[in-house]
C-alpha cells in the first residue's frame, strides 16, 4: 500500500497533451548466459523516426531512488526494457559494461539490474535502476523489491518516494492532487533512447577504456 499525503506544490507541468504516434523501434538485444541484454554497440537511430533533438534531454540521469520529486512510470511495450543491464559503479556513477568484456570483471563488482524510466512532474526524464540480487553493502535487503513495487504503483498516480533506513527498503506516498500526464516529445522513442543517452560517454565496450584498465582483472 502506498500511503497518502498532501501535497501543496503547484503544477510544474503546463501544455499537457498528447503527441501523434510515431512507429516504435526494436531493441537490439544479446542472448548471454541465457538472459537477454542490451547491445549498444548496435545502437542507431531507427529508419522512418524523424531525427528532432531539441526536445530530448540533455542528460538522463540514472538513480536507484527518485527521492524529492513526483513521477510517473513510464508505461507501454516500447518502455519495458526485457532484461537487465551490467553497470559498474563507480562513486555515484554507473557505467553499462558491454557483452563483450563483461567476464573480466569480478562478478562482485558488477550491478545486474533491472531499468524503468520515469518522469518528473516537471519533465524530466530518469533511468531507476533496481539490483536484481538484492544486495547492499553485502546484506541483503527489500529496497530493489519495494522500489519495484512504487513504480508499478506509479504508473498510475503521481508518486514521490522515500528511504526507510530502519527496514531498509524504499516506501512510496502517492499524491492527493491530481497533475496532467506527461508529455511525450515524439523524438523520444522509448527507453532505449534514455539508456543511450545515459551511458553516451559511459559505455564499456573496449578494452581501451579507462574504467575496464582501472578495474578488469584478465
Amino acid at each position: 500500500m502506498i500511503k497518502k499525503d498532501k501535497v501543496t506544490e503547484k503544477s510544474a507541468v503546463e501544455g499537457a497533451g498528447t503527441e501523434p504516434e510515431i512507429k516504435k523501434p526494436g531493441l537490439p538485444i544479446k542472448t548471454l548466459g541465457g538472459k537477454k541484454l542490451l547491445d549498444l554497440s548496435q545502437y542507431g537511430r531507427p529508419s522512418g523516426v524523424e531525427q528532432v533533438t531539441h526536445s530530448l534531454p540533455s542528460a538522463v540521469p540514472v538513480i536507484k531512488c527518485p527521492k524529492k520529486c513526483w513521477f510517473r512510470t513510464m508505461v507501454g511495450e516500447e518502455w519495458i526494457f526485457p532484461g537487465t543491464l551490467h553497470l559498474l559503479e563507480e562513486g555515484n556513477t554507473y557505467y553499462l559494461v558491454n557483452n563483450e568484456v563483461v567476464d573480466d570483471f569480478e562478478e562482485t563488482d558488477i550491478v545486474e539490474a533491472e531499468v524503468r524510466a520515469i518522469r518528473t512532474k516537471d519533465g524530466d526524464y530518469k533511468l531507476v535502476i533496481m539490483n536484481t540480487a538484492g544486495k547492499d553493502l553485502g546484506q541483503q535487503n527489500d529496497y530493489p523489491k519495494s522500489m519495484s513495487q512504487i513504480l508499478i504503483d506509479a504508473e498510475m498516480q503521481w508518486t514521490r518516494a522515500a528511504s526507510r533506513v530502519s527496514a531498509k527498503k524504499y516506501i512510496g506516498i502517492a499524491a492527493v492532487r491530481e497533475y496532467p500526464e506527461p508529455i511525450m516529445p515524439r523524438d523520444v522513442t522509448g527507453i532505449l533512447d534514455l539508456i543511450q543517452r545515459a551511458f553516451a560517454d559511459k559505455n564499456i565496450d573496449s578494452k581501451e577504456h579507462p574504467m575496464y584498465l582501472e578495474h578488469a582483472v584478465k
